[in-house]
């Protein structure tokens, strides 16, 4: 609806991440002005590199990535 798509990760390092430079860059191939929300959580997924600093290992938390940005964005997309 003409708003602003910011993606930011937290728990993964030690200080959170905005993915502003990626996602501009995935919308701006979008020609009639859609969210790709499967293509923005994978990118995400692939881009972020978790620590081994928590309870859950990287492994786990890098599986979550993609997982979890997709519901966010479908909660706030109509697609």
């Amino acid at each position: 609806n003409g708003g602003e798509v910011r993606i930011a990760t937290t728990a993964l390092a030690s200080i959170p991440e905005l993915h502003d430079d990626l996602v501009e860059s995935i919308l701006s191939e979008q020609p009639n002005g859609d969210i790709p929300v499967q293509v923005l959580s994978k990118a995400i997924g692939k881009a972020v590199k978790p620590n081994h600093n928590t309870f859950y290992g990287p492994a786990y938390r890098r599986k979550m990535v993609p997982i979890l940005v997709r519901r966010a964005l479908e909660k706030v997309v109509v697609e």
